[in-house]
């Protein structure tokens, strides 16, 4: 029987399921019950939005600081390296991007280069908390009421992960992905959340004006789970993995993405799996540190944000390698054991082809980018890795 581990994935049983469908199809979902009580506890927030993307979450959130700013405001903040569904949110709300080298080490900003920038056209600063790893929230509130401008927390790959008493107490705006690599998934979708009311009325306005998914969306959307529950279980997630028309893994940057309201059936596969989250980060935490303690007893790696005294519930771990090409040999060698593991996104964002016309500045030396570009390899660290698993992922890097 063939057998491949997914880079990252969110275990959904057959109870799960049946609950989910269970629920989908009856009457008796009630989205304040069933979600938002518990979103308040996660986020601190008391405005919640159910978006179809993690993209549109930032893009409404953008439109909505755009119609409150000075029009001069133009310009948004973000890390040279991270998501390419970042930068293109940006680009769809029409405003330009302004980047920032990162440290490698923290996978956070380059406060150096990010305190010395010219904040006179700036309307946002985001936060990507990277793999998991937070940002250094209480220093980029700082910067953001020193220089007057908004706080957004891409909280895509840290669900669960931050506290209220961490970047949910700095932000403006926080969004949460549930695409297929995220903490927790519906397949696809969003969550954007607010604590602040003046923020809350902008996007209340645009929301009103989104038609939402019909019958037929929505039964598609509730297929597209049931599939996804199936085939990301290892014994299965071979088949998907050799269907190249699926794109699995791939990174793309298109502003042309289609914006909507999630669906019932993803609303009620929240509110099913959300019970599951804490846990489900629980393990990734033990997994993350069971694999950094073996992978480096060797000093030729490092691992970002990675501290012995502190656990973290990487979404997928990431390790900096000596090159590239030791990095593509472990990779092999995992696959030969049966693991996927990830390289991430090709390039730094400064190099997404065509991108130039959406900078705010034309710099091209983003170091610390470039560095992670370069050498980094993503290892799961999901429920579905087994004592075997990770004894064996230790034994490439060895």
């Amino acid at each position: 029987m063939f057998r491949l581990i997914p880079p990252a994935a969110t275990p959904i049983s057959f109870g799960d399921l049946y609950k989910i469908v269970t629920l989908t199809l009856s009457h008796h979902f009630h989205e304040d019950n069933d979600i938002s009580a518990q979103l308040r506890h996660l986020s601190g927030a008391n405005h919640i939005y159910y978006l179809n993307s993690g993209r549109t979450c930032l893009q409404v959130a953008l439109r909505a600081l755009s119609s409150i700013a000075s029009p001069e405001k133009d310009e948004v903040v973000i890390p040279a390296y991270t998501c390419f569904s970042v930068a293109a949110s940006i680009v769809k709300s029409n405003l330009k991007i302004r980047l920032v080298d990162i440290d490698p080490d923290t996978m956070d900003f380059n406060y150096g280069q990010l305190e010395n920038l010219d904040f006179s056209r700036v309307l946002s600063l985001i936060g990507c908390n990277m793999f998991g790893i937070l940002n250094d929230w209480e220093r980029l509130r700082a910067i953001a009421e020193k220089q007057n401008i908004f706080l957004i927390d891409d909280a895509a790959q840290s669900m669960g992960v931050n506290s209220v008493g961490s970047s949910g107490d700095y932000s403006d705006f926080k969004f949460y992905s549930l695409g297929r690599g995220k903490n927790l998934s519906a397949y696809s979708g969003g969550i954007l959340v607010t604590k602040r009311d003046d923020l809350a009325t902008p996007i209340d306005e645009m929301i009103s004006k989104m038609r939402g998914k019909g019958k037929i969306q929505d039964f598609s959307s509730l297929m597209k789970i049931i599939l996804y529950a199936i085939f990301v279980k290892p014994r299965l997630y071979w088949v998907p993995s050799s269907l190249p028309f699926i794109h699995l893994g791939e990174t793309i940057f298109d502003p042309e993405f289609t914006t909507d309201l999630l669906g019932k059936s993803q609303k009620c596969t929240i509110a099913v799996m959300l019970k599951k989250l804490e846990r489900f980060n629980s393990i990734r935490g033990e997994n993350s540190a069971r694999l950094a303690s073996g992978i480096l007893k060797s000093n030729r790696f490092t691992i970002p944000g990675y501290c012995t005294n502190k656990p973290r519930a990487y979404l997928r771990l990431p390790v900096l390698f000596p090159d590239g090409i030791f990095r593509e040999q472990v990779r092999n060698n995992l696959l030969t054991k049966c693991i996927s593991a990830s390289s991430m996104y090709p390039s730094t964002i400064r190099q997404i082809p065509g991108i130039e016309k959406h900078l705010a500045a034309l710099d091209n030396f983003f170091p610390g980018a470039q560095f992670v570009v370069n050498r980094i390899l993503c290892l799961p660290t999901h429920p579905y890795l087994t004592d075997f698993d990770i004894n064996n992922i230790i034994s490439c890097f060895r």
